[in-house]
């Protein structure tokens, strides 16, 4: 059985750079604009989400989990992500924790389980591998939830997808020669700043994984757009998993506690 969980914060990658738009880009609009548009959709400072997440392999068998995500902004601006499986009984207590680092500097991993009974932190070679068993990885979702950001990013010609205008930047992920992808391509919906389809390559040619957002699952909560439905199709083994936002809480309190490498351990 695939132990599965993910789910975001916000599905919105942070692109901000100056770089000047690409042949056909919608005239003035800058790379700055779009992701002020994209970062307006993250919480003012902690949001807390309950998902169900779906995983599907290659034979059709179904795996399916119950999670909570907790994410916090610090006073210094930084953020960190707490995720912890909570259902089905076999895997409760799963756990990641993502904490963000200053300078550009690449996130902090820490990831639990309770058949093991201690941290880890995950290293530098392991964040393209399996996040808890789902087809998003390390990397994947320390993007989703807002803890790293492409480099070299450029604006690309603006594009139509399933009749809705999006906005198109690719970019180098920020982890270099550690990701397993070379670069990204990102198609952002013009109405509502929401990342509808991430495109990651393994070669020019070559899409390794796709993420996809369904616009129609789109809701505003406090101002914030979320989608309720993401994807993530791993196109080299032919496997998905599919997240499902079951509720969001949005600028609540949660304790400082829980973003520790001891909170992991806690089962419950």
């Amino acid at each position: 059985m695939r132990l599965t969980n993910s789910g975001l914060a916000a599905i919105c990658l942070l692109l901000s750079t100056g770089l000047p738009l690409g042949a056909g880009a919608e005239e003035g609009k800058t790379i700055e604009e779009i992701s002020a548009c994209t970062k307006a959709n993250l919480p003012k400072s902690s949001s807390v989400q309950e998902v169900d997440l779906e995983s599907v392999d290659r034979l059709g068998s179904k795996s399916t989990s119950h999670s909570k995500i907790y994410w916090q902004k610090s006073s210094d601006g930084l953020s960190k992500a707490l995720t912890r499986v909570t259902d089905p009984p076999s895997v409760r207590g799963s756990s990641t924790l993502i904490l963000q680092r200053p300078n550009g500097e690449n996130p902090d991993i820490f990831s639990f389980l309770p058949e093991i009974g201690r941290v880890r932190r995950v290293t530098q070679n392991h964040v393209s591998g399996s996040f808890l068993g789902t087809d998003f990885s390390f990397e994947d979702f320390e993007r989703l939830q807002g803890l790293a950001e492409d480099s070299n990013r450029k604006r690309m010609p603006d594009q139509e997808l399933d009749g809705r205008p999006v906005y198109v930047i690719e970019g180098t992920p920020s982890r270099g020669e550690d990701s397993s992808y070379e670069f990204v391509r990102s198609y952002i919906d013009r109405d509502t700043c929401v990342t509808i389809r991430t495109e990651f390559f393994e070669k020019p040619d070559k899409i390794l994984k796709i993420l996809t957002a369904d616009p129609a699952s789109i809701q505003n909560h406090e101002g914030r757009n979320i989608p309720h439905v993401v994807r993530a199709e791993d196109k080299k083994e032919g496997t998905y998993s599919e997240m499902r936002v079951e509720s969001v809480e949005m600028d609540v309190k949660i304790p400082r506690k829980y973003f520790s490498q001891r909170a992991l351990e806690v089962r419950n």
